[in-house]
């Protein structure tokens, strides 16, 4: 008799890999499987794209029986804790992993750890101080940013959006956000301890086991402390209100590290930073009892190792981002458009503009000498084209100022 298919679908974990299907018994000589693709093998060997019913017909003779296999194809789960994916209670591993932060490289804070975005991102400032300047010296010039919310220095020391200026110089301004990590002593369910040039320090309010601690500072937005030296875990040490504490901080003992070995081998920290000091107390680590694979603080500030069954408070990091910055310059020159004005016209500070002078003859006569002279007065002015916007020189009206004194000449002059 033809077998039939199982009534229950097969589970297929992963997605990676190739399936390969085999009747539970060899079929006899005189049956043939046939797969939907055509293809009569047994075992059959494919690779699923997705969940799905897969069609077969055993044929023996002129009898037929037709069924199908439900696959059901598992995702490979994430198998890094630190990422924002990760399943404990996953069958299969290697699929891809989550980490989040801010992954646009024209941010402040862009993270290049990070494969997904959270929603972090802050910007540098946009303003701009405008183009240079050249403008008359019987003025303060104005230079202001838009800048609400935002902190602000200029070249001279002034910290307010607007400022004027006197003197011919090169400007600049610093305008920087207040979005840095380290500027808030506030973080829910911790409290804070202190912080220095790179990072400030928390104080979890509860209580975990040291698997939770990690878990639970990661989602807070820091992590387990770390410190590099001496000095710097003395520091947070001194920070703690209460020594009895003893808290966790991010050492634990690798156990599939390389240099994996009981007591002294494989400790890491959970941040990434090599691991080139310690404060380990007395005879410590010890393993004292067996799995003593985490770190804290003893009560004298001392290092001490600890099973993960514990439970302490934990001392949180966060790294101080960088602050937000953007500058501009800008050129400020002053000169002396009086001076720049040619013979027969004088400055007039009221329309910012060479004036033309009536001819002092009696006759009405001008000597060519004193046009030419004038002439080139205009030509000083043309030369100083970026001016022209602030001098709002009318060089039609001065033509024909020109023209009128040369036609009040005699011919003879």
């Amino acid at each position: 008799s033809l077998a039939t298919a199982a009534s229950e679908p097969n589970t297929i974990n992963g997605m990676s890999g190739g399936v390969l299907l085999s009747s539970a018994s060899p079929l006899p000589e005189d049956v043939t499987i046939t797969w939907e693709d055509g293809s009569n093998d047994n075992p059959y060997s494919f690779t699923p794209e997705s969940s799905s019913w897969l069609p077969f017909t055993l044929t023996q003779g002129a009898t037929t029986l037709t069924d199908s296999i439900r696959l059901e194809l598992t995702p490979l789960a994430c198998d890094d804790p630190e990422a924002a994916n990760f399943e404990a209670s996953a069958n299969c591993y290697g699929g891809p992993c989550s980490y989040l932060g801010c992954t646009d490289i024209s941010a402040c804070n862009f993270d290049e750890s990070a494969n997904t975005d959270d929603g972090s991102c802050f910007f540098p400032p946009s303003f701009s101080l405008g183009d240079d300047r050249t403008v008359c010296d019987d003025g303060p010039v104005t230079l202001s940013v838009n800048a609400v919310g935002l902190n602000v220095l200029w070249s001279t020391g002034e910290t307010t959006p607007t400022i004027e200026v006197e003197s011919s110089g090169i400007y600049s301004v610093t305008v920087s956000s207040e979005e840095n990590s380290c500027d808030s002593e506030s973080i829910p369910d911790h409290s804070f301890l202190g912080k220095n040039d790179s990072s400030a320090y928390f104080l979890s309010n509860a209580t975990f086991n040291w698997p939770n601690a990690l878990s639970a500072s990661t989602a807070a937005g820091g992590r387990l402390a770390s410190f590099e030296s001496l000095l710097e875990s003395n520091t947070v040490f001194n920070w703690l209100p209460n020594t009895a504490d003893q808290p966790y901080f991010g050492l634990f003992q690798n156990t599939s590290s390389a240099s994996y070995s009981e007591p002294g081998g494989g400790w890491e920290w959970t941040s990434g930073v090599p691991l080139t000091y310690n404060n380990w107390g007395g005879s410590e680590p010890n393993n004292s009892g067996g799995a003593e694979n985490y770190g804290h603080f003893r009560t004298d500030s001392d290092w001490n190792d600890i099973p993960a069954t514990s439970s302490y408070r934990y001392i949180m990091e966060v790294s101080c981002q960088d602050i937000c910055v953007a500058r501009d310059t800008v050129q400020v020159n002053f000169i002396d458009c009086a001076g720049l004005c040619g013979a027969g016209t004088t400055w007039d500070p009221i329309t910012e503009t060479c004036t033309v002078e009536t001819p002092d003859e009696p006759s009405g006569n001008c000597t060519l000498f004193n046009l030419q002279e004038l002439a080139e007065g205009y030509g000083i002015l043309l030369e100083h084209a970026e001016i022209q916007d602030t001098l709002i020189i009318d060089l039609q009206n001065q033509i024909d100022d020109l023209n009128n004194q040369l036609n009040s000449c005699s011919e003879n002059d």
